[in-house]
């Protein structure tokens, strides 16, 4: 994990998007509609795999109707970086490997006051 801005806070800021980002991974966060509204911003925003872009409502929709195995694997992230790009603003990129598919992920976080709202994400699958 990397902090590119030396700015006060920035490693803080850093750690609380990739918090942010490891708890949506969860399946106790992805089943829960009021803990995926603590994380997403209103103004969320997501490009599918398909391209096709989604808001708020729609990822919650679908994230608490995902089905999940009882023994489904933990997802493996390697190759991470996070960046402060402006006063409060975090980018994070990984790679995800996880059910025998990897993709490239990247996601905006606004931290303020300790608190990360994820307010874009993306994932492109690796061929």
């Amino acid at each position: 994990m990397t902090a590119s801005i030396a700015s006060p806070g920035s490693e803080s800021a850093v750690g609380a998007a990739f918090d942010g980002e490891l708890a949506l991974l969860q399946p106790d966060t992805r089943r829960s509609p009021e803990r995926l509204l603590a994380f997403l911003a209103p103004e969320f925003r997501e490009i599918g795999a398909s391209g096709r872009m989604f808001d708020r409502d729609t990822i919650i929709a679908a994230l608490t109707s995902e089905a999940v195995p009882p023994a489904a694997p933990e997802p493996q992230l390697s190759e991470l970086t996070g960046d402060c790009v402006g006063a409060d603003l975090v980018l994070l990129t990984y790679r995800l490997s996880y059910e025998g598919r990897t993709s490239r992920r990247s996601s905006l976080w606004r931290v303020r006051g300790g608190r990360a709202e994820l307010l874009f994400h993306q994932g492109t699958p690796v061929a």
